[in-house]
C-alpha cells in the first residue's frame, strides 16, 4: 500500500494528467476525457476525479486537489475502518453497519458515529496519509486525492483475508444507488462502491469505487457539483471513459 500512497502523494493536483504510465492514453480517449469534463463545465457545474491502477500505479486525474462536500461517500471509509480496526463490532452492530452501506441510511450512520466516534476514521486516515480533511466530522470536505487514499487502504483490506473482509466484500459489492456498477456491468467484474449526494446548498454527486478488473484492479473517485437526478448520466459517461483510459495505460 505504501507505494500506492506515494504515487497519490506525488500526482499533479490540477488540470488533466496521466501519471506513471509508459503508454499514455490515445488521442481519442484524451479528447473524450475533455468532452466528459465539458459535460459538467459547459453547464456551469464542476467535476474532479482520480483513477489509479493498483498493480502499476498508473492513472488519470483531473483537479484532484479540488475539495467537495463528502456527502455519504464518507460512510464507505468509516464502516470499513470499523471493521478493520474494531472487528468485534460486527457481532453486535452488523445490522446497523449493513443498513448504512446498503441504503446509505443517515440514522444508522449517526448511531455508529455516536457509539464509536472518530477513532476508526482517524486510524484509516493516518495509515493512508489522508491528512488534509477533518476526519473528526461526521460529514466533511475532502478532495479526490484524499478519498482515493482512503480507498487505497480499503482496497488492501477488501482484497485480503483479514477478519470481516468477507462481510465488507459482500455488502460493498451489492449496495444501492451506485453509478459505476451498472455503467460497467458489461465487464462482468465485481465493483465495491459507495456513492453520496446532496441537493440544495451545497449540491454534490460523488462516488468512490474499486473495480476488480482481472489482474489490474483500479480505484476510481469522481466528485462533482451536480444534481444527481439530472446529471447522473454525466458521471456514468465519465466513468466509462475512465475505464477505457485504464485499459490503455496498463
Amino acid at each position: 500500500m505504501a507505494d500506492r500512497i506515494d504515487v497519490l502523494d506525488n500526482i499533479n493536483g490540477w488540470g488533466l494528467n496521466v501519471f506513471k504510465s509508459l503508454k499514455g492514453v490515445s488521442g481519442q480517449t484524451w479528447n473524450d476525457l475533455w468532452s466528459a469534463i465539458g459535460n459538467y463545465t459547459n453547464s456551469g457545474t464542476s467535476v474532479a476525479f482520480l483513477m489509479m491502477d493498483l498493480t502499476t500505479g498508473a492513472g488519470v486525474s483531473y483537479n484532484a486537489d479540488s475539495y467537495f462536500e463528502s456527502a455519504s461517500t464518507i460512510k464507505g471509509p468509516y464502516i470499513a475502518a470499523l471493521n478493520i480496526y474494531m472487528p468485534w463490532v460486527l457481532e453486535s452492530w452488523a445490522g446497523t453497519m449493513y443498513e448504512t452501506i446498503l441504503n446509505s441510511t443517515n440514522e444508522t450512520y449517526a448511531a455508529l458515529r455516536q457509539a464509536f466516534e472518530a477513532e476508526p476514521m482517524y486510524r484509516l486516515a493516518m495509515e493512508t496519509h489522508a491528512w488534509d480533511f477533518n476526519w473528526d466530522s461526521w460529514y466533511t470536505y475532502y478532495s479526490p486525492r484524499m478519498l482515493a487514499k482512503l480507498w487505497t487502504g480499503m482496497a488492501d483490506y477488501f482484497m485480503s483475508d483479514r477478519q470481516n473482509a468477507w462481510w465488507c466484500r459482500d455488502i460493498y459489492s451489492s449496495n444501492n444507488w451506485i453509478t459505476s456498477r451498472p455503467e460497467l456491468s458489461w465487464k462482468g467484474c465485481t465493483i465495491y462502491a459507495k456513492s453520496g449526494w446532496l441537493h440544495g446548498d451545497p449540491t454534490v454527486h460523488n462516488e468512490g469505487c474499486l473495480v476488480m478488473d482481472g489482474d489490474h484492479p483500479y480505484l476510481m473517485v469522481v466528485m462533482s457539483i451536480a444534481e444527481v437526478s439530472n446529471n447522473g448520466w454525466k458521471m456514468a459517461h465519465l466513468m466509462s471513459v475512465l475505464d477505457r483510459a485504464h485499459s490503455e495505460i496498463i
